[in-house]
C-alpha cells in the first residue's frame, strides 16, 4: 500500500520550496546590488536547475 500524503504534508513542502526559493532571490538580489555579476549568475544558474559548468546556448538572431 502507498503513502498518500494528505493536506498538512502538501501544505508544509509547499512553505519550504516558497522558503527556499526566496533565500535563493534575496541571495540573488544581495550579490546584484554589491555589484558580485559572478556570484548573481552563479545562483540563478542554480534557480534555474543548469549547473555551473553547462553552457548557455543562445538562439541565433533572423534579423540580418
Amino acid at each position: 500500500m502507498t503513502h498518500k500524503p494528505d493536506m498538512a504534508e502538501a501544505i508544509g513542502s509547499a512553505l519550504a520550496i516558497a522558503s527556499r526559493i526566496a533565500r535563493t532571490l534575496g541571495r540573488i538580489r544581495a550579490a546584484l546590488e554589491c555589484c558580485d555579476n559572478a556570484m548573481a549568475i552563479k545562483l540563478m544558474r542554480i534557480y534555474c536547475g543548469l549547473d555551473n559548468e553547462q553552457k548557455s546556448h543562445s538562439t541565433p538572431s533572423r534579423i540580418n
